[in-house]
């Protein structure tokens, strides 16, 4: 596909119509472009452009640009600068200009990656559907959940303790969830060493850098924290995040802001929607079918000349 073609514009719709959030997860039964058009336009929005009228350029990516596959779950920048797109289908990291794919030949542990995360030391470790896998700078070193702890399947959600150390969400059976401590190498089932926590569906979403509590959210997005054997609610919710400052949790209502501020967005009935900002400001979006990049943060300027009627509004 030739590059001029893949280069588009974004229109912008009415201020007050606009949201000010993007999900990650979202809803819609719009053709392909509209809803690219949708999403970037959340994306801008959430990076805080002016409201108008505006048209802005955009690139779009797909697996004819090396893309492993095109669902994505999110996005990750490492301290190098590199992006890291886990999609359903093997995982990609884009070097500003090309794209280099990742799968079980390379050392994934398996081909659906959830999450991407860097270490204290600069590592890049790859969350799958059967364990972690450590990037060594040109492939990935894999370290399956072994069978005796009966785990179908790894949640996309690792919390770093510190060096190759993280806590991670697992599922036993549908009704059974627990927590995996991966170690030097090696996994624990973290749930059964801890008494307080077992009988209970819990996500860890967060670890206190000061005291190494770990922060918890049940189903009903309850907030809880771990420490020294005592499992103890902190906030009635709803929690969908933990942030530490001055080394004080804050917690973030994040699921709640976001759904009374857009309507919701999937693809075909069920897919993704990413949005994210790199470190140079760069605004990308994701749909069920493309990556999209935005190109500059000018705008362009349609009017009869371009070939719009004249009563034209929006």
């Amino acid at each position: 596909m030739k590059l001029e073609k893949r280069l588009r514009g974004v229109m912008r719709p009415a201020p007050e119509k606009l949201p000010v959030r993007v999900r990650e997860t979202s809803e819609v039964t719009r053709p392909a472009h509209t809803a690219a058009i949708i999403l970037i336009t959340i994306a801008l929005t959430a990076a805080g452009f002016p409201l108008s009228a505006q048209t802005y350029p955009f690139r779009e990516y797909t697996s004819d640009d090396g893309l492993p596959q095109t669902q994505l779950a999110n996005m990750m920048q490492d301290s190098r600068g590199y992006l890291w797109i886990p999609t359903r289908n093997g995982l990609a990291r884009f070097d500003g200009y090309t794209f280099i794919s990742y799968l079980r030949k390379d050392g994934l542990p398996s081909n659906q990656v959830g999450r991407v995360v860097e270490d204290e030391n600069g590592t890049i470790w790859a969350i799958t559907l059967n364990g972690v896998a450590r990037f060594n700078g040109k492939s990935f070193i894999s370290y399956p959940v072994p069978d005796s702890l009966g785990v179908k399947q790894v949640g996309n959600k690792a919390v770093i303790i510190d060096t190759a150390s993280f806590l991670l969400n697992a599922s036993i059976d549908f009704e059974t969830q627990i927590l995996l401590l991966f170690e030097k190498g090696t996994y624990r089932n973290f749930t059964e060493a801890n008494p307080a926590l077992r009988g209970v569906k819990l996500t860890a979403i967060a670890i206190a850098p000061d005291d190494s509590t770990v922060y918890l959210i049940d189903e009903e997005f309850r907030a809880y924290s771990y420490s020294h054997g005592n499992l103890k609610q902190v906030h009635s919710g709803p929690v969908t995040d933990v942030e530490f400052i001055d080394g004080n949790p804050q917690f973030a209502d994040l699921l709640g802001r976001e759904a009374t501020t857009i309507e919701p967005f999937f693809w075909e009935g069920g897919t993704l929607a990413v949005s994210f900002i790199d470190s140079e400001g760069t605004v990308w979006a994701g749909t069920e079918t493309s990556l999209y990049r935005l190109m500059s943060r000018a705008f362009v300027e349609y009017d009869r000349e371009n070939g719009l009627p004249e009563e034209t509004w929006a």
